[in-house]
């Protein structure tokens, strides 16, 4: 059975949230990441169709 936190020496506790705190870093930069590549990718997908609207455009045009 695991003490209660309150129980560990008090270097335990500090490593124990370092942990935590680098977990919770580590899931920001993560979800950070995966933003920016959504942006990046709707980015890529509105200058592509805006550049086939272009073609389209210029095709129908006299």
């Amino acid at each position: 059975m695991l003490a209660p936190s309150w129980a560990a020496p008090p270097n335990q506790i500090a490593l124990s949230n370092w942990i935590e705190i680098c977990n919770k870093l580590v899931l920001v930069k993560q979800q950070q990441h995966h933003r920016l590549s959504q942006v990046a990718f709707k980015d890529a997908a509105a200058v592509a169709i805006g550049q086939e609207n272009d073609s389209r455009f210029l095709a129908m045009s006299p």
